[in-house]
């Protein structure tokens, strides 16, 4: 592992040695090899590669959301000091949505289509806050507010049809936020929509990442978005991670053959993201 992940003071998830295994139908495949990796408070740890090389799976595992056909999960997934591997169904049912979040790559599946989004937002405040309903649905709007979703309190009685893909994932993104997370998990939340959305998406995470002072993990195969919001970058190739450093550092001079292929393919400009990584968020105009 590279030393920059070890640089900064551990505040909350540390994971070491992490491998998952799955039964397949010609025996047992290894999903995740031995990965280890840190997220810090107000920092996003991106993690970048193709499609199959193990990031959904690692992130998912940092809440035990694995399918039926787990066969074996091993290492540490430390968060706040406590042993996730460890935890029985009650103490993860309190860890999900109360403490870890996660914004999902395709809202639609995440919703009950027969219910309203903000019923839905609403039995998630209360199921982990234990408000009554005029006080969840007051938190409800602020966080339609948050999100920069228009005409909050009419989005509230909203179907998940009804709403464009772009507020579909605001409002899921609200969802996630619901309970002031410590962590966010985000799995290629932009990847279904049009590249105005992404970025717009891409700045909202960003914003909210860093006024909140959340530690996030961002799952990509798109090197741009990558550029865009990660402090971190670990790339992943058949299940581990080949490099990783700051996203500045591997994206302008990166270490490892695989991602050099990935950034001369992707033609991203380099010296110009070195720029923009320090400049200030610019807020574009959400729809």
């Amino acid at each position: 592992m590279s030393p920059v992940l070890d640089r900064f003071p551990l505040e909350l998830l540390r994971v070491r040695d992490l491998r998952v295994d799955f039964a397949g139908r010609r025996g047992t495949f290894s999903a995740v090899k031995g990965v280890s990796f840190d997220v810090h408070a107000g920092r996003t740890l991106c993690l970048l590669g193709e499609s199959g090389s193990g990031k959904s799976v690692t992130l998912k595992s940092v809440m035990r959301l694995l399918p039926n056909n787990l066969e074996c999960i091993s290492g540490s997934i430390r968060f706040e000091g406590a042993e996730v591997l460890d935890m029985g169904a009650s103490a993860l049912r309190d860890l999900r949505g109360a403490k870890i979040s996660m914004v999902f790559q395709e809202p639609m599946s995440a919703f009950d289509p027969v219910c309203t989004v903000g019923h839905t937002v609403l039995q998630v405040i209360r199921r982990h806050t234990g408000s009554s309903h005029s006080e969840a649905q007051r938190r409800a709007l602020e966080l339609f507010d948050m999100v920069r979703i228009p005409s909050a309190k009419r989005r509230l009685e909203a179907y998940p049809h009804e709403l464009s893909g772009g507020l579909r994932q605001r409002v899921m993104i609200a969802l996630a936020l619901s309970c002031k997370p410590s962590l966010l998990l985000a799995d290629e939340p932009t990847t279904a929509l049009d590249t105005t959305v992404q970025i717009q998406i891409l700045l909202l995470l960003r914003e909210l990442q860093q006024e909140l002072r959340m530690g996030m993990i961002f799952v990509t195969h798109d090197l741009g978005a990558a550029a865009e919001i990660a402090d971190d970058v670990a790339v992943m190739l058949k299940g581990e991670i080949v490099e990783a450093n700051d996203a500045v550092s591997l994206l302008t001079a990166p270490s490892h053959e695989y991602t050099t292929e990935l950034i001369r393919s992707s033609r991203l400009d380099e010296p110009r993201y070195a720029a923009e990584a320090a400049a200030p968020v610019q807020t574009a105009q959400l729809k």
